[in-house]
């Protein structure tokens, strides 16, 4: 037969034979593998960590490690069987345990590991012989999953059986004992196989302790990474019972990390809660039906990782990282949706006995109760406690089953944990905890805002805080709680969820008292960041005077200086009370208020303000007409800002050091105010009017002085003058002073210019004459009070005259009413006033306007002097005075003869007339007992005196002392002089006598001379006796007088700085006194005087 034909007939045969044997497995290699290369790194490692624990013996070692090129996973766990290495080639499951507690050996689900490299070697031990120590320690097998067709992966499966049966006839591996690690080296050409790695040892990192609390037989896991140069091993260290409920056990696993970097290491104490309840594996064995890791260290409640799956079959299903609670649950007897070990399976076929969905559903349950049965045991002993309250199931899965399912799940969830004290809010008395159901949280638009920009954080929480006070979560916690009532309440309505709308509507009902400026502000950014431009419609814009408008009534101030929007402020509050601070104003288009509003408001504003003012004035001009004078309302008068701001506003459009009516004006309203314009501020005066703004000052002004009562008017005097000097002086103005009550008449009261006259110089004397004249008992005239005082006068817009012709006569229409004119003058009650008359018209100033003004008295005078000076009443007296001839004598006597006191002048100057001689009296005995004292010295102490000069002198200057006596013109004693000349009298000293006393206590005596009983006549004029020794005999001496006087004397004190004792106070020494402390006078010379003398005249030798 032809070799060619044979040759292909065997290799069809082959072919057949290999597509039988390998066909299928290279089908689902290529698709396993295809389909796992988007697959998440960290699956595959735990497909490997699956791998090892399934062959582990007891304690099995995991390491992985990552080379430049090369990763290496590695275990020592049992060595392969034929079925367990056929399953590999073929990528099938096979069984290496017999307990039961396999989780899958090399099936579909170990392809994912390809994503770490297509080709990987493969070294360990194969047992040759079930129950035989027989071994192949093999160096090296092959697994190349590279080919991308069929055939190709057929032919390489094929090449790997090939070299695995020829280990079977080869006996230079064998050994009785096989290696201790089986070794899996993936090689990688690739970039992305290398990421791959990287990304799986980063995420691994965080899950590994969990994996080794789960799997008691896993002793250890290791990772080391030659590129970084770090190494990280993970080791179970023990397991220990901490805790027993009636339905679960808790147990706290401990495991030791030991990082190169030190950023891991440590023990790491994980607490896991495992239930009573066990069930039985398909072996009969018993296992522990669920297992719930809680996130708690030292008491502390943590968040787990969102890398760390929270379903678990020993090891994580990837792709419950966000199943929706912060707990890991493990159930041995899980049953996973599919074989990528990424769900459960939670929905029913409804064909199957014991479907496993309703079993996966029992354990969660399970979970759930021993879980919420410790937590409501032990909840009061944690920290942290708000991160038990994440619940988030997947209730919106498109499978309507499986969502009804998260739906009842999270139902039984939510109603145990809310009624949980697991929220932290501020309160009066601290920091207390209370249950979700009581507090109010942000929704998802504002949380998502605020973890955008961290900044609203605070602006929202205040708010919030002020809207429900002690049920708002502490700062720190306000995100995290509103993401969980986000999830909790996921497509339901909850009043407790609070949206921008909800705070809007609570700033617009309570403006400024729920918010702060600078949280407004942000609030109000937010919205226009947002779009959400519609919210302005409420009252949320700050106004330039802290209250807030909207966006209708708001306005943007736009007026050109700053100044004069202060003063337009005051005067235009309910127009500028819109003005919306620039801050807020720049968020949002508002209607400007410019220059000319300003312009055309202020002339309103000031014509409303005359009307204002005027009511005030009519009321003040009624109450002076009608003699009432009530208390004037002031009302509708301007008040201190609107004065202020009217007087600002002239300031900035009048030009200074003017010589302008409004100038002049304005610095008179401001001097009477005492005014200080502290400003620059200039506007354009051309634009802008000042008339109505000064007409409203000083209408102002003078109808607040009109109703000043006459004493502050008399005190202002000088500026009322000017004030209507500048009035009357511009004729636009001048018709207004008719309307104030601000002339001066010459009673030095205020009118109205129409109720005054000017005086064209009659004489004050005439005046008086005139009031007494036509004066009643029922009214008092005062004519003054008609006219007006002669400077004001001048400056008054009226022509009316009070003429002296018509004055007089209506002084003698009153005089000959009375009907004793001439013939019964003598007995006219106002005679002497007519004498008056008569004698001023011979005054040399005045004279002709008396003549003129009494024309009819001045024909008359014979007459009337016949009758009212020669009658007989009075006819002695006057010739009495008519018989002194000094003129100055006579003068006086006219002058004081009409003064009503003329009586008590005359009592009073004869008294002091008398108490001057007195004084001189007492003044001339002091001096004769001075003389008789240095007499006295100078005979006693003659032969010691020779040069010396002694002296008693009397003090005629009021020094504290009477008599001073010297030694050669120094003072060496002192002495004061008393006399009392009735019983009555008491010794008095003086302030300066008694400060003296006390100064010289050990050199002043108080002489007392008791004058009672002496001559009566002579006590009046204090005349003495004639005799000395007369004299002398009256006299006691109290030589101690300044030592008795030291605790009366008050206490220095600085009469600048400090409160103190003023005037002439006395001291009163009183007679008992000078009885019981006194000595003789001629004791006072020998034993007191007499030796001080002879001492200063030795110590000057």
């Amino acid at each position: 037969m032809d070799m060619k034909l044979q040759d292909e007939i065997n290799k069809q045969a082959e072919a057949s034979k290999n597509n039988m044997l390998w066909g299928k497995p290279a089908n689902d290699i290529l698709n396993g593998r295809d389909n796992s290369a988007s697959a998440n790194p960290i699956r595959a490692v735990w497909e490997m960590v699956q791998n090892a624990r399934d062959v582990s013996t007891n304690q099995s070692n995991i390491i992985f490690t990552r080379k430049k090129e090369v990763f290496e996973f590695k275990h020592d766990g049992m060595p392969f069987t034929n079925n367990t290495l056929n399953a590999l080639i073929l990528q099938t499951s096979a069984k290496s345990r017999n307990d039961g507690d396999q989780v899958g050996q090399y099936g579909t689900g170990f392809l994912t590991t390809h994503i770490f490299g297509r080709e990987f070697e493969l070294a360990g031990s194969l047992q040759l012989v079930e129950e035989e120590e027989l071994y192949y320690n093999f160096p090296k097998l092959t697994i190349d999953r590279k080919p991308n067709t069929r055939e190709k992966m057929i032919e390489s499966l094929a090449n790997q059986f090939k070299e695995k049966d020829s280990w079977l006839e080869k006996d230079d591996y064998r050994s009785n004992k096989p290696n201790k690690w089986t070794i899996f080296t993936y090689f990688q050409p690739y970039d992305k196989e290398r990421q791959n790695v990287e990304i799986a040892f980063e995420q691994a990192i965080e899950t590994i302790p969990y994996v080794l609390c789960l799997n008691e037989n896993i002793k250890s896991i290791q990772l080391y990474d030659e590129i970084t140069d770090r190494s990280i091993s993970f080791n179970r260290k023990e397991k220990i019972l901490k805790e027993e409920t009636s339905i679960s056990y808790l147990y706290s696993t401990i495991i030791l990390i030991n990082d190169s970097r030190n950023e891991k290491s440590g023990e790491f104490s994980i607490l896991t809660l495992e239930s009573k309840k066990t069930v039985t594996t398909k072996k009969g064995i018993n296992k522990t039906m669920v297992t719930v890791i809680l996130p708690i260290h030292n008491n502390i409640v943590g968040k787990l990782s969102d890398n760390i799956s929270k379903l678990f079959i020993y090891l994580p299903l990837v792709g419950t990282e966000h199943w929706g609670i912060n707990f890991v649950i493990h159930a041995p007897m899980f049953t996973c949706s599919s074989d990528d070990r990424s769900s459960l399976r939670l929905i029913t076929d409804g064909q199957t006995e014991h479907d496993p969905a309703i079993e996966n559903c029992k354990y969660i349950q399970e979970a759930s109760d021993i879980l919420f049965d410790y937590i409501s045991q032990h909840l009061s002993e944690w920290k942290d406690v708000h991160y038990l309250a994440p619940i988030d199931f997947d209730v919106s899965n498109p499978n309507k089953q499986l969502s009804d399912y998260y739906k009842r799940l999270k139902d039984v969830w939510l109603q145990k944990m809310s009624g949980l004290d697991i929220v932290s809010v501020k309160t009066t008395d601290g920091i207390i905890r209370k249950k979700p159901s009581c507090i109010y949280v942000l929704d998802s638009a504002l949380t998502k805002a605020i973890k955008e920009k961290e900044e609203l954080l605070m602006p929202f929480y205040n708010v919030l805080s002020n809207m429900y006070h002690d049920s708002t979560p502490i700062l720190k916690h306000l995100i995290f709680w509103s993401e969980v009532f986000a999830h909790w309440y996921e497509g339901i309505n909850c009043d407790q969820i609070i949206s921008i709308r909800n705070i809007i509507d609570y700033i617009d009902d309570n403006g400024m008292a729920v918010v702060n400026e600078k949280d407004l502000l942000q609030i109000c950014e937010y919205l226009r960041d947002s779009k959400l431009e519609g919210f302005f419609d409420k009252k949320i814009l700050l106004t330039e005077d802290g209250a807030l408008t909207n966006k209708t009534e708001g306005r943007r101030s736009d007026i050109s200086s700053n100044k004069l929007k202060v003063c337009i402020k005051k005067l235009l509050p309910e127009q500028t009370s819109k003005f919306v601070k620039n801050e807020f104003a720049d968020l949002i288009q508002l209607s400007s208020f410019n220059d000319k509003n300003v312009k055309e408001a202020l002339s309103s504003c000031t014509e409303e303000l005359q009307t204002k003012i005027k009511s005030v004035t009519d009321v003040a001009k009624s109450e002076w007409e009608s003699n009432r004078r009530g208390a004037e309302t002031t009302a509708n008068l301007l008040n201190d800002e609107q004065r202020n701001a009217l007087m600002d506003y002239c300031y900035m459009t009048i030009p200074l050091n003017s010589t302008s009516f409004q100038f002049k004006a304005l610095e008179l309203i401001r001097e009477y105010y005492n005014y200080t314009f502290d400003f620059t501020d200039k506007i354009d005066a051309d634009f802008f009017e000042w008339r109505g703004a000064i007409r409203t000052l000083l209408c102002h002004i003078l109808t607040e002085f009109t109703i000043l009562d006459n004493g502050k008017k008399r005190e202002q005097i000088s500026w009322i003058k000017r004030m209507i000097d500048c009035i009357y002086a511009f004729s636009d103005f001048k018709g207004m002073l008719q309307n104030y009550r601000v002339y001066l008449s010459q009673s030095e009261e205020f009118s109205y210019c129409k109720d005054l006259k000017r005086d064209p110089g009659i004489p004050e004397k005439m005046k008086d004459i005139y009031n007494t004249i036509t004066s009643t008992q029922e009214k008092t005239i005062e004519i003054r009070k008609e006219l007006f005082d002669h400077e004001f006068g001048k400056i008054a817009p009226t022509d009316a005259t009070c003429e002296i012709v018509l004055f007089g006569k209506k002084i003698m229409d009153e005089i000959s009413k009375s009907g004793k004119y001439l013939n019964e003058i003598d007995s006219y009650e106002h005679k002497d006033l007519i004498m008056d008359i008569i004698n001023n018209f011979d005054e040399e100033a005045e004279g002709e306007k008396w003549k003129e003004a009494f024309e009819t008295i001045y024909k008359d005078i014979p007459s009337l002097l016949a009758k009212l000076v020669l009658n007989k009443d009075n006819r002695e007296s006057m010739i009495k005075i008519m018989k002194v001839k000094d003129k100055t004598r006579l003068n006086k006597a006219a002058e004081i003869i009409n003064n009503e006191n003329l009586i008590h002048i005359w009592e009073l100057g004869k008294a002091a007339w008398i108490e001057k001689e007195n004084e001189q009296h007492d003044f001339n005995k002091k001096k004769e007992l001075g003389n008789y004292v240095e007499d006295y010295l100078r005979k006693e102490l003659k032969d010691i005196l020779k040069n010396n000069k002694v002296e008693a002198k009397v003090d005629d200057v009021q020094g504290g002392q009477d008599i001073i006596v010297s030694v050669n013109d120094e003072p060496i004693y002192y002495i004061e002089v008393k006399s009392r000349w009735v019983v009555a009298d008491s010794v008095m000293m003086s302030s300066t006598q008694l400060e003296r006393s006390v100064e010289q206590k050990d050199c002043y005596s108080l002489f007392a001379v008791n004058m009672i009983g002496f001559n009566g006549e002579n006590v009046k004029k204090h005349i003495y006796p004639k005799s000395i020794d007369d004299f002398l005999s009256r006299i006691r001496i109290v030589p101690n007088i300044g030592k008795l006087n030291e605790e009366i004397l008050p206490t220095k004190r600085d009469s600048n700085e400090q409160v103190h004792i003023g005037g002439d106070y006395k001291a009163i020494v009183p007679q008992n006194l000078i009885t019981n402390e006194s000595i003789s006078y001629r004791s006072f010379l020998s034993d007191v005087l007499k030796p001080k003398v002879e001492e200063t005249i030795k110590n000057s030798l």
